[in-house]
């Protein structure tokens, strides 16, 4: 009975699924959190916090090593779990800016090569897709 079930909200903005979303959402339902948020974010990232629309802030909390590894594998501009440099923006500027020069935030839905290596080394792969 369609009236009843339940659906999940994974993937989902307005009521559309869309397939950037649901692999992001993935990739926290296999244990990782928001690539931003690694203890280590300040030598690759700088967080602009006047830019960061009002009670959205906690978007931006960094985590220790006990909640967050990298498991070995170098930041990642391009991971499917890294916010757009302008998310949450208060006033169209950037939120979320690269430290290293030439370095943009960019990920297309598709996991980035560091995502795919993490995933091999979380679950012991040993025939690694990167």
């Amino acid at each position: 009975n369609l009236s009843t079930a339940h659906f999940s909200h994974l993937g989902k903005a307005n009521y559309c699924v869309y397939f950037k979303g649901v692999v992001h959402e993935l990739m926290h339902s296999l244990g990782f959190q928001h690539q931003q948020s690694a203890s280590n974010r300040d030598d690759y990232v700088k967080i602009v916090w006047e830019n960061i629309e009002k009670g959205k802030e906690y978007n931006f909390d960094k985590y220790d090593n006990s909640m967050i590894t990298d498991l070995g594998v170098p930041y990642d501009y391009n991971s499917v779990t890294h916010y757009a440099a302008d998310v949450f923006t208060s006033n169209g500027n950037d939120t979320i800016v690269p430290l290293e020069e030439g370095a943009v935030i960019y990920n297309d839905g598709h996991l980035s090569r560091g995502d795919m290596e993490k995933l091999n080394i979380m679950y012991s792969c040993n025939y690694i897709f990167v």
